[in-house]
C-alpha cells in the first residue's frame, strides 16, 4: 500500500485545510522517514507520541505533518 504526507498550518483561530506534499510512497517506514527528516531541519519540532502528528514551527508559524495511507 502506498501511502502520502500530508502538512497545514495551524495559527490561533484555526487550522489551514491540509496540502498534499508527496504521493505514492511505497511503504509507511519510508514516508515515516521522510518525515522525521523534514521536522528534523526545525530547531523547533516534536511529535505527538499518540496520534503520530508531527510538528515543527518556522518564521510563519506552526505546522503539523503527517502521513496517511493513499
Amino acid at each position: 500500500m502506498s501511502h502520502v504526507i500530508h502538512v497545514r498550518e495551524l495559527n490561533r483561530t484555526e487550522a489551514s485545510v491540509p496540502r498534499l506534499l508527496a504521493f505514492a510512497i511505497e511503504n509507511r517506514q519510508v514516508a515515516e522517514r521522510l518525515v522525521h527528516g523534514i521536522v528534523r531541519t526545525y530547531p523547533a519540532c516534536g511529535v505527538n507520541p499518540i496520534s503520530e502528528v508531527y510538528w515543527f514551527e518556522d518564521a510563519d508559524g506552526l505546522h503539523e505533518i503527517w502521513v496517511a495511507p493513499y
